[in-house]
Order: structure tokens, then sequence, then C-alpha cells
């Protein structure tokens, strides 16, 4: 009731703040009205932010806003709608396209104004450029959400990010629908869920050569050999390694190419042929030798590493021993 007997001007208000979500900025809010006079996302002038400062002001008195003592933005003012608030029905009662502009206006001013750690605004963020229909800001927006989620340990949230990035990225935005690919494969492939990883590992092949990018069509035949090796294909897991080698050769990237030397030398163990492990532990040599050329020393020290497991295999202690210490 409290809502419904507010002026009009407060009403759009209280909406304009229930696109952010559970909190919503000042500056935020500001934008999204600004916006919808004049198509800009800029804060405006000093009397519009006045005038939203009374407004909300005004709310406060209704105790339909409560102001938070810190924000996660800094310079700005973070409130919270109070449980009594309805923002989200008077968002609702919006006209669609009005909708459609105010969360593209609302996603453009998060992008530029989130902390980049931020998981929640982050997919916020993305969720509104999507509804928006700002989809070249919405993929990358997912894949961000999505990478942050799996950085904090978050495998199937991660997932479910990037899928969502999947379906809003078309061939228009080849490179980042590309890379929400080979992201929502590489956790496919945590998962052991080595099937669906194999389906959308290869639409992002398909999707790199859209791209006509190299270091892409590396990586993705990279990941797409890790498939083959799991599934115990390691013919097609070698030729797909052959064919990561000549993208990245084309480059001249050494990171990516002792990757692809790590992985042959995994495909020869998982393969136990004869000779097997003195194989593989040429290739790891291959691999330490470019890593050493760098200056990733977590990377070299992985490498030693994984040598010392295959001195162990053979029964070479010592060498082992030397390969651990130096890590």
């Amino acid at each position: 009731p409290a809502v419904r007997a507010l002026p009009a001007d407060l009403r759009t208000v209280l909406a304009a703040a229930a696109l952010f979500g559970e909190v919503a900025w000042l500056g935020g809010v500001l934008a999204v009205l600004r916006g919808l006079r004049q198509d800009a996302t800029d804060s405006g002038s000093a009397a519009d932010r006045s005038r939203l400062k009374a407004q909300l002001l005004q709310l406060m008195a209704l105790e339909l806003v409560v102001f938070a003592d810190d924000s996660r933005i800094e310079g700005d003012y973070e409130f919270r709608l109070a449980s009594a608030a309805e923002g989200p029905s008077l968002f609702a009662a919006v006209a669609e396209e009005t909708r459609r502009t105010m969360c593209r206006l609302a996603g453009q001013w998060l992008a530029t104004r989130r902390p980049a750690a931020e998981l929640v605004l982050a997919a916020r963020q993305a969720e509104l450029c999507t509804a928006g229909g700002d989809l070249g800001r919405a993929a990358p927006a997912w894949l961000a959400a999505g990478t942050l989620a799996r950085a904090a340990g978050h495998q199937h949230r991660a997932l479910a990010l990037f899928a969502l990035g999947c379906a809003c990225a078309s061939t228009d935005h080849a490179g980042v629908a590309c890379d929400l690919r080979v992201a929502l494969g590489g956790g496919l492939l945590r998962l052991s869920r080595h099937a669906d990883a194999q389906t959308v590992l290869t639409e992002a092949l398909h999707l790199a050569r859209c791209a006509d990018d190299e270091e892409r069509c590396g990586v993705v035949r990279l990941r797409l050999s890790q498939v083959a090796r799991l599934l115990g294909d390691y013919e097609r897991a070698l030729d797909n390694l052959d064919a990561a080698h000549e993208h990245f050769g084309a480059l001249g990237a050494h990171r990516w190419i002792s990757d692809v030397s790590d992985e042959v030398g995994r495909v020869h163990i998982a393969r136990g042929a004869t000779d097997a492990y003195k194989t593989a532990l040429q290739h790891f040599l291959k691999a330490l030798v470019l890593r050493r050329r760098g200056s990733d020393k977590n990377a070299v020290a992985r490498s030693l590493c994984q040598i010392a497991r295959v001195h162990l295999c053979r029964g070479h202690l010592p060498d082992a021993g030397e390969a651990l210490q130096e890590a």
C-alpha cells in the first residue's frame, strides 16, 4: 500500500533501483533515469543528482529504502530496498521496450563501476546486458562472471554462467563465443563429463575458425586432445596435438607449445606402449626447456614435478630427487 500511494516519480526511482537486485547505488539509478530521457549513461548535472538524493531521502523516511554504511562501489551511495518495497513489480509494470533500455543502461553503468572481483555484481551486469539486448557486452560479461566463479571454486555455478554466455553469443562475436565454449568445455572436463565436453569443444573449434584465430584454434585442439586421451582415443588425441602444434608454431607461442609437449607425454603414458615413460620424458624435457625461457617460475616448478614423477616410475630415484629439489 505504501508503494502504491507514492507519486509517479518516486515509483520510477524504486523501479530503477530494483534493476540492480538487492542493493542499488545512487549513481546507477541516476544513470538509468537520465538515460531514459536522453540515452546517456553519465551521472548528469549536480541538480539531477541533488534531486535524486532528495527523492531517496523521502523513500528512506517512509522506510522503503535503507542506506548502507559502506559501499562496494567507491565514491557512491549504496542502499537497499526494504522488504516492504515493491520495486520488482513496479519494474515489471514498465513497458517492455523501456525495460530493455533500462536494463541496457544499468548494465553499462555497472560495467564501468563494479569491483573487478565481485562475482554477484559481475553476474548481475551480464543479466542486465542480456535483458537489455546488448549482447556485445553480455557475452564477455558472462565469461568474466564464470571465470570469477571458477576461481572461487564454484565449478557448477561457473558452468551455469558459461552456458548462459554461450546462449547469447553468436558468430557475430565468434571470438568470445569460442572462449565461452572453451571455458565451458574445460569445466565439463573437470567434472568428468567427457562426451558433453567434446560436443561443446567441437562447436568452439568451428567458432575459432570463423574468427580466423590461430591461437584459439590451437587452444581448442589442445582441449580436444585432452578429451580424446581421457576417452582412450589416443590416435585422435595425437592428431589434435599435431594440429595444435601447427597453430601455435605459426605464432611462435612457446607457452602453448610447451603445453602441447606435456600433453603428448601424457598420451604416451596413458597409451602404455613400449618405452612410454622414456618417450614421455623426452616431451616433458622439451616443455621444460621452453618454460625456462619465460619468466613464470611456477610453470617451471610444475614441469619439474612432472618430470620427477616419471623418474620415480622408471625407478631413477636420484634423478627424481634432483628434479624435486630444484622445483
